[in-house]
Formats: structure tokens, C-alpha cells, sequence
């Protein structure tokens, strides 16, 4: 999970804190917090739900085109800035336009090193022993290796990049033990000084909530953003460590009472 300060109805700059959060540790506190102001805001959402031959997800596409729409309406994300690759809006996810989309907004010659860059991404994640991998909707299950996407290079590229205000959030349905998607995203996130957001932990169960029509984790955080109690009094800053403790309450509440295990982000 990630500490960040969000300023809604700002005009001009946008001033940001970062930090690496462990919230599977319910009391821990940010081990290091550094300011920086993000002179523009940009954002790739990834919806995947249409999957060939891995299980469709039903809500991956709506949960992103939610967080797309918080991102403009309500932080001031200009719609230019936010690129969507989501099922049933046109560009598909899959693994060639992913790519491709995160190339060409690193090399945009508007982009400056310290603008905030947000990659979110709610669909299938895979953690093997080569590593963890984004999903996209075109790779078949035994090619997840040769043809998803490596969490080090999406990494890679924003440490080749030199951006200094990064914050991926990953909604990534997985299940099991057997499948520890989102340690590797943790360590090199905190080794590159990334902020990091997981809808669970490592090597739990992630669900999607047929009543909301989204993922539990998706469906708090977008609670949490609207929420003005969150909000600090006198500058209504948004600090995330208020939305990760909001978000892990309540999905750790929600799913004991609907699965069998509870969900922990």
C-alpha cells in the first residue's frame, strides 16, 4: 500500500508525500516520507475482464472506468492525461497496447520528472517463479510468462524514466497460496521508491462483489476518495494512509460477513 497527500480543488500544483506503507501490518507506520510536487497529473487505468482462457472477470472493466472518472471529476486528472485501456470502451488491454501505452506517455515531451504518474490496473495478476506479471486479456494461461506483462518492466520503465512521483495501484484477482502476485511489486517498489497500492495481500484471495458490480478493494477506495472525514481539517488533505486503514476496515469487514475468508488488503 502507498501513503500519499491528495489536495482536491487545487489549481496549478499538486503537492504529494509518498511513501511505502505496510498495511498488512495493521499498526505500522511509514518508514520514510518524502515531499514532491507533481506539476501535471498523468494516469494509464487498465480495466481487464474479458479474458479468453483465464476466467472472465465481470467488474475489472467497471471498477476502471470508475477510477477513471474519480481521477477527472474529482482531482482534476485532465481526460487528455488519463489513458484507458478497458474492455467494452474501445482499446483493448491486452498486452501489446499496455506496452505501447506506457511507452508513449514516458516519452511524451510534456512529461517532467516530477509530475505524478498513476498506473492502475484491476484485472488478473499472476505471481510466479520468474517473478510477478499483469495479465492481459489475449495471453492464454501457459503462456502468462512469455506474454504478460513483468511487473520489472513496467518498473524498469519508470525508474529509466526518472519519474519521481509514482503510485501503482493493482486490483489484481488471484487466489491461493500457490499464486504470490504482489511480493516482487512490493520489493521493487520500495527499492525504487514507488508507491505501491495492492488490493490484497500476497498470495490471498482477491473478490468481486456482485452487489456493487465492482472488486471489494475498488469499491472502498473509491468510497474513501469521496470521503470528506478522511480529509485533513484546515487544508483538506487526503492523506492515503487515512484511505489504506479506511480500506482495509472495511473490506476485511464486508468479506467475513460474504466469503469465507476475509479479504486483507
Amino acid at each position: 500500500a502507498v501513503l500519499f497527500i491528495v489536495r482536491r480543488f487545487v489549481i496549478g500544483t499538486l503537492l504529494f508525500f509518498l511513501a511505502v506503507l505496510g498495511y498488512s501490518q495493521a499498526d505500522e507506520v511509514p518508514v520514510s516520507i518524502k515531499p514532491l510536487t507533481a506539476m501535471k497529473r498523468w494516469a494509464i487505468v487498465i480495466g481487464a475482464s474479458e479474458y479468453k482462457t483465464l476466467g472472465e472477470l465481470r467488474y475489472a472493466a467497471n471498477d476502471a472506468k470508475a477510477f477513471a472518472n474519480a481521477l477527472i471529476e474529482d482531482f482534476g486528472f485532465a481526460e487528455s492525461s488519463v489513458i484507458q485501456l478497458i474492455d467494452e470502451e474501445g482499446t483493448s488491454p491486452t498486452s501489446a497496447n499496455v506496452l505501447a501505452a506506457l511507452d508513449n506517455a514516458l516519452k511524451s515531451p510534456l512529461l517532467n520528472k516530477g509530475d505524478l504518474f498513476v498506473l492502475y490496473f484491476s484485472g488478473h495478476g499472476i505471481g510466479t517463479p520468474k517473478g510477478d506479471f499483469l495479465v492481459p486479456t489475449d495471453v492464454p494461461l501457459e503462456r502468462v510468462e512469455q506474454e504478460s506483462i513483468p511487473v520489472k518492466t513496467v518498473i524498469g520503465k519508470f525508474v529509466a524514466a526518472g519519474l519521481k512521483n509514482v503510485l501503482v495501484i493493482s486490483d489484481a484477482c488471484r487466489a491461493g497460496e500457490k499464486n504470490t502476485f504482489g511480493k516482487e511489486l512490493e520489493q521493487l517498489s520500495k527499492q525504487a521508491n514507488i508507491g505501491v497500492m495492492l488490493g490484497c495481500q500476497p498470495g490471498s484471495r482477491s473478490y468481486e462483489w456482485d452487489r456493487q458490480r465492482h472488486g471489494y478493494s475498488t469499491h472502498y477506495l473509491l468510497q474513501a476518495l469521496k470521503k470528506t472525514e478522511l480529509r485533513q481539517e484546515g487544508t483538506g488533505a487526503l492523506w492515503a494512509s487515512e484511505i489504506g486503514k479506511f480500506v482495509r476496515e472495511e473490506v476485511q469487514n464486508a468479506t467475513a460477513r460474504t466469503q469465507d475468508i476475509p479479504q486483507v488488503p
